[in-house]
């Protein structure tokens, strides 16, 4: 099972918080994302950690997978209705 961190922002806090968490995979990180972020008070955001690299980012705005050098990818809204697609640099 990986093992995943959750890297919590505050809105008013200058560092994050770092939680330990295990799931069976991405896609359940995400889903644990997403409700630690719903159910948590003052959260800005929730990034997810796995082996030291940051790869999705859960916030109001959704959850956005990022890609292997770090920035934003399609969100997950966009790939779970097909509109996911790679964009051009």
């Amino acid at each position: 099972m990986p093992e995943y961190q959750f890297r919590l922002m505050a809105h008013d806090a200058p560092t994050p918080l770092f939680e330990a968490v295990d799931a069976v995979d991405d896609e359940e990180a995400r889903s644990l994302a997403e409700i630690r972020f719903l159910l948590s008070q003052g959260v800005a955001r929730v990034a997810i950690v796995r082996s030291g690299v940051q790869i999705v980012r859960v916030g109001q705005e959704g959850a956005t997978i990022l890609s292997a050098a770090g920035a934003p990818g399609p969100s997950c809204d966009a790939i779970a209705t097909g509109r996911g697609g790679m964009r051009k640099a």
